[in-house]
């Protein structure tokens, strides 16, 4: 021991190379172990977890891209819907409302209403429409319950006209080859003019309430 140490004192400077040395190789192999270690984990990317992460993605861009598309389909089938409207208003002969306010039959219009039967419809389910339309219309004002009729019979269609009314109108809309809620604005009428006389509205003050800005509003 004293020998070595003894050697250690004599040659002192090469003893510090050497430790030098010896920790320049320990540190050279730690770090290519964790170089080693990183490709590794580069080479195997991505992983299971991030795979099934990535397909998630993939899928859900898939779904986006067939949604679009099928609001392009539907955007296409508006545009025809709203040329066959238009064709229609402009033959008189086949319009089933006359435009002018307030807005009201027109004969053809009260013959389809009549082929239908859809007073009969209507008459058998009254008490519920009427009372719905008191609960749920925006206000009592003549305009607002008109657009509350029109929107009634467009999102409650079977319990305006139950059924088998529905079903009629439905079947001949497709013979006409018309958008249904074009005939459903004859049953909208007919409810319309039931509720004023019960509750002695004036279908004249339908004016006094329609809004005058040149862009009918909405309705709930």
């Amino acid at each position: 021991m004293n020998a070595f140490l003894s050697f250690l004192f004599e040659n002192w400077p090469y003893a510090i190379w050497i430790a030098i040395g010896g920790i320049v190789v320990y540190l050279y192999f730690i770090i290519k172990n964790k170089a080693d270690g990183a490709h590794t984990k580069i080479t195997n990317l991505p992983c299971e977890a991030h795979r099934e992460l990535l397909n998630k993605y993939e899928h859900e861009i898939i779904m986006q891209n067939k949604k679009l598309s099928t609001i392009d389909v539907l955007n296409g089938k508006f545009d025809v819907m709203m040329q066959t409207l238009q064709t229609m208003a402009g033959n008189r002969e086949w319009s089933i409302t006359k435009t002018l306010s307030p807005i009201s039959l027109t004969d053809y219009g009260k013959s389809l209403a009549d082929e239908l039967n859809m007073e009969h419809y209507i008459l058998s389910n009254w008490k519920t429409i009427s009372k719905y339309i008191e609960d749920n219309s925006e206000s009592m004002n003549p305009y607002d319950i008109q657009q509350f009729c029109f929107n009634y019979v467009l999102l409650k269609t079977t319990d305006a006209l139950s059924r088998e009314g529905h079903d009629r109108v439905k079947l001949k809309a497709f013979t006409l080859g018309v958008p249904i809620f074009d005939l459903l604005q004859a049953a909208a009428i007919i409810i319309r003019d039931k509720f004023f006389k019960e509750h002695n509205i004036n279908i004249a003050d339908i004016d006094i309430f329609e809004p005058k800005s040149g862009v009918e509003e909405g309705c709930n």
